[in-house]
């Protein structure tokens, strides 16, 4: 895969729209720029609309040759940095449009940082290269039994819109699984200087002296804290949904579990005669045998077919048979082994959602250690 980094005028841009034979509807296919054509992604979109102050929405109800040609009738001389992303099979992705002046770091740049600097749990996906680093004073603490370090993410766009964030994580045991904490509370950014500023000493200092004591006490107290606490039937089902939606779309690999992980242990105790019974639809996938081997039956338990007929306050009020800690660290070694990197992004932001806000059952592991004393301590009925 390479990266190319165009300069033109949004009036040399053309858009090729398409019908559709069944509503008649027009959509764009394909982006031609000095005669060549390219496949537009949503960050072409989005830093467009971002670039000349629009909304999105605006290219739903025009046609986007008609939006560009009024936009060059008033900004005649505009120019815009677009990035190419060239495939090993002939595909091209156009990816952000930006202000050449502004500063952007490159693809080559970012590779040989990382090289030097030796980056781990390198992905890249649609413009954003993520990488995880050990920090200059590296810590361990220990948690149920588990051993956590400190290590942090940066996140950095390669095609010139946004700029790099870093984001708190943890590495879980010797197998490698990251805990990344993907929440606002969470991030620091990286600030890149001028457009005619070298970028390159802004992310090593970065990766060379990056320290958060009180972030990183603050992430130490939300994991101690989880492994106290029951998690809710809200919060299991917001990681059962994500982890259907990464089914769906075909985002988890093929799943062979490392005895290293506890997904194995959570699978290797699931009933023998549930692994195909469980999830049909997804041909009794092991990622999600392993969530409801986990979790528990709450269906069974609660006496009802769709949990959705619970209402979101009776649901935050009830648990499931594990731990928020048991979440996390289920829905990271997904993110970490299992699904490829698109699946990554959205359950790395679960995890990060869930640890930067105060959980469900909060603490109620110190007062409930077994999750049948937690049922039949309660002075009303479960359900009504």
């Amino acid at each position: 895969m390479t990266f190319d980094y165009l300069y033109t005028g949004i009036s040399d841009i053309a858009v090729e729209m398409t019908a559709c034979p069944k509503t008649g509807k027009t959509t764009p296919t394909g982006i031609i720029i000095d005669g060549e054509k390219f496949d537009p992604t949503d960050r072409f979109w989005v830093s467009v609309a971002s670039r000349y102050g629009i909304s999105r929405s605006m290219f739903k109800y025009f046609d986007p040759n008609e939006v560009f040609e009024r936009i060059s009738q008033r900004e005649a001389n505009d120019r815009l940095r677009v990035c190419i992303e060239r495939n090993d099979n002939g595909s091209t992705r156009l990816l952000a449009a930006s202000v050449p002046t502004k500063p952007c770091v490159t693809h080559d740049e970012m590779v040989a940082m990382l090289t030097q600097y030796n980056g781990s749990n390198i992905r890249y996906n649609n413009g954003v290269i993520e990488s995880t680093h050990e920090p200059r004073i590296p810590v361990s603490f220990n948690v149920e039994g588990m051993t956590f370090d400190n290590r942090f993410m940066i996140s950095t766009p390669i095609d010139g819109y946004g700029m790099p964030n870093i984001y708190l994580g943890l590495s879980v045991g010797s197998a490698g699984t990251m805990v990344s904490a993907f929440s606002k509370n969470f991030k620091s950014t990286i600030a890149l200087g001028n457009g005619a500023d070298d970028v390159t000493p802004a992310i090593v200092r970065a990766l060379d002296g990056f320290n958060n004591d009180e972030g990183y006490a603050a992430v130490r107290q939300r994991i101690e804290s989880a492994a106290m606490s029951w998690a809710s039937i809200y919060e299991s089902s917001a990681l059962y949904k994500h982890m259907i939606r990464v089914h769906t779309h075909k985002q988890a690999s093929g799943t062979t579990f490392d005895h290293q992980h506890h997904m194995y242990d959570w699978w290797k105790k699931a009933p023998r005669n549930k692994l195909i019974e469980q999830d049909e639809s997804f041909g009794g996938s092991p990622l999600l045998v392993a969530y409801h081997s986990m979790a528990g039956d709450s269906n069974h338990l609660y006496g009802l077919a769709n949990l959705d007929a619970l209402s979101s306050k009776k649901q935050r009020g009830l648990p499931v048979r594990c731990s928020v800690l048991d979440l996390i660290i289920y829905c990271s070694e997904a993110a970490t082994h299992y699904v490829n990197t698109t699946g990554a992004r959205i359950l790395n932001e679960y995890v990060g959602g869930l640890i930067a806000s105060e959980y469900d059952l909060e603490g109620t592991m110190s007062i409930y250690e077994n999750f049948d004393s937690f049922m039949l301590d309660r002075a009303a009925p479960v359900v009504a």
